[in-house]
């Protein structure tokens, strides 16, 4: 696993970094959210769950598909 980070340089680490970040932010607030709107934390860790499956399924089919983002050369 660490062999593709070591290949990356400054740049594409701090956005992987800041990807990493906000992603914890989010999940802390989805936390938080569900919380107070009284789901319990059994519930909200499998939505959850199910939510990181479904994006990782998403993304494994793209690469597949070869797709990649808009904005790349």
């Amino acid at each position: 696993m660490r062999k593709w980070f070591d290949r990356l340089d400054k740049k594409q680490k701090i956005e992987l970094y800041r990807t990493i970040s906000w992603s914890a932010g989010s999940l802390g607030a989805g936390l938080g959210g569900a919380n107070a709107a009284g789901v319990g934390l059994g519930t909200t860790v499998l939505g959850w769950a199910i939510f990181a499956i479904i994006v990782f399924i998403i993304f494994r089919v793209f690469s597949i598909l070869n797709i990649k983002h808009p904005f790349e050369k």
